[in-house]
């Protein structure tokens, strides 16, 4: 009975919103499917399945490899039996291989593998990030023969970023999209959904300057549902384009997947994707037929509108194309799976991102954020052992955490949505008639021709002095000579003392306290690293803290 209702509601949501899809528009899908170790596969039958489900119908994919994989030759020759139309990338996530074939201390025996300061390269110092990043460049050539074009991972920090832009011309990088708490770690207050230039000095905000635009365009995993996805727990994260997240957490079938797609690729954006695919081996094994009904309403929308499927690289070429200096305002707006006549709107400028619910004749904003291009996270000169992971970008409006939505129209009986370039406008008419009209600018905000909001722009010299200081914190990071330094090491190991000069990866010249007191000792290295040492200060580390802070400048009126 459940399943008939949802169908009714559906086909109910299909004819309130048909008018409000744009039907001018490039439109694109890009499958990325992230390839972990074989530990983690359910059986190789799964991925030959999951592989041939794509590639048997003759549609482009992006497959990113972790780099136990990329080491594995038995996975690698799989791959590569794959046609010329499909790429090849990184999924830079760490794992205890990756650690210690790059020298990089990696915690053992404690914890999840997927731990935020584990699995992620920002839990480790700037300098062993590139070394893990070129661990995986060289391992991914080795196998491959050339250097890749994109990477992905749920959370990708500034410095990494930066640095395989500069040193591997990377083009194009995927990660998650919003979601407060998933996982062990939470990013929060990005563009919804859609693909967008970041900032050299944040990943997850918009660059919005030359001076600070990284040429490389970022696409989004698991992207949200307007409406239900905007929420605090996994419940909330998990209605999204993905299989195993609105089958597997709600028992939602192909039509929620056919709204929540048209929603993003019939959308009022001159350009419009959607990312899907499945990890493979593991969700890839219990998802795969919902994934192939998923390519199977693509193909048909293929048919339909003119629908591409793209590789990641192929994609961020087109997006170069139609922006090559700056991503636009881009707007995604979807109906409540239960309720069509409840709305959500999300527009995303290099400026601001704004969420607004329309719901029981009223409109309020939930979500507001003006973005501070200069806000930074720690990361960008030291190692974030934080678990679960916080990287949230401050609100103006944040419903959720702040509880503090405004009304913005009541009594509404009817609501339009227009675009002229890349202004927006929602014209919302009340049941008595009036009509009133929000228009939405790349940096600004109009509510009937009053501004509400304007982009604060501090052009003072302390401003551009901080400004100029935290870009050369991160140059001078990135730039860091890639040295490994033993020094002077001490421990305590099986009843015996020892003090001496650390040789990485596994020697230790100096003294122990049993006989014969003195030599040349062979250990492991993950277990020589944390051989104590002589503290030191980190001066830029130090500054930093002082650096990230954030004074909101938010003038939005109620």
């Amino acid at each position: 009975m459940k399943q008939i209702i949802y169908i009714f509601i559906i086909l109910c949501t299909h004819i309130f919103s048909a008018s409000v899809y744009a039907i001018d528009s490039e439109r694109y899908v890009t499958i990325v499917n992230p390839v972990r170790s074989r530990i983690f596969w359910k059986d190789a039958d799964s991925v030959k399945k999951q592989i041939e489900s794509i590639s048997g119908r003759g549609i482009a994919a992006t497959w990113l490899f972790q780099y136990s994989t990329l080491t594995d030759q038995n996975a690698v020759e799989l791959f590569r039996e794959l046609s010329s139309g499909n790429e090849f990338g990184i999924f830079l996530e760490i794992d205890e291989n990756l650690a210690n074939d790059a020298l990089v201390p990696y915690i053992l025996g404690e914890g999840d593998w997927a731990r935020a300061d584990k699995v992620f390269l920002s839990g480790y110092t700037p300098v062993e990030r590139k070394r893990l990043i070129d661990k995986l460049f060289f391992g991914f050539k080795n196998a491959f023969g050339y250097f890749p074009s994109s990477v992905g991972a749920w959370y990708i920090d500034s410095i990494s970023l930066n640095y395989m832009a500069d040193k591997y011309q990377i083009k194009a990088v995927l990660d998650v999209s919003d979601q407060y708490q998933t996982d062990g770690y939470g990013s929060w207050g990005k563009p919804w959904g859609t693909p967008y230039y970041p900032s050299r000095l944040n990943s997850l905000i918009p660059a919005q300057t030359i001076q600070n635009k990284l040429d490389i365009v970022k696409i989004q995993w698991a992207q949200r549902d307007p409406m239900l996805g905007y929420g605090l727990t996994v419940v909330d994260s998990t209605y999204s384009l993905q299989a195993n997240d609105y089958v597997g957490h709600h028992g939602l079938n192909i039509s929620y997947f056919e709204t929540l797609a048209k929603d993003y690729l019939f959308s009022f954006n001159p350009l419009s994707q959607i990312t899907i695919g499945l990890e493979v081996g593991q969700e890839g094994a219990s998802y795969i037929d919902e994934f192939e009904r998923q390519l199977e309403t693509l193909i048909r929308f293929k048919e339909e509108a003119n629908l591409k499927f793209v590789t990641v690289e192929s994609f961020s070429t087109e997006f170069k194309k139609m922006y090559p200096e700056n991503f636009p305002s881009f707007i995604i707006g979807g109906s409540h799976p239960y309720n069509p006549q409840a709305w959500a709107y999300w527009i995303s400028t290099p400026y601001y991102r704004i969420g607004f619910q329309a719901d029981a004749g009223r409109l309020k904003v939930r979500d507001f954020r003006s973005y501070d291009e200069t806000y930074i996270f720690p990361d960008i000169a030291g190692e974030d052992k934080n678990y679960p992971l916080k990287r949230l970008l401050p609100a103006c409006i944040d419903e959720l955490l702040d509880k503090n939505s405004q009304d913005i129209i009541t009594e509404i009986a009817t609501i339009n949505i227009d675009r002229n370039g890349n202004d927006i406008e929602l014209s919302a008419t009340t049941e008595n008639g009036e009509k009133n009209t929000i228009l939405l600018q790349k940096d600004k905000i109009f509510l009937n021709k009053e501004q509400i909001f304007n982009v604060f722009i501090d052009d003072n010299i302390n401003h551009r002095a901080l400004d100029f200081l935290k870009r050369l914190i991160i140059d001078q990071t990135e730039r860091k000579a890639d040295t490994i330094s033993g020094g002077i090491r001490f421990s305590y190991i099986n009843g015996q003392y020892y003090l001496g000069w650390a040789s990485f990866p596994n020697k230790l010249v100096g003294v122990g306290s049993i006989f014969p007191f003195i030599g040349t000792y062979e250990f492991p290295f993950q277990t020589l690293v944390r051989f104590r040492t002589f503290p030191s200060i980190d001066i830029v580390s130090l500054a930093v803290k002082d650096l990230v802070r954030y004074n909101n400048k938010c003038t939005i009126k109620p």
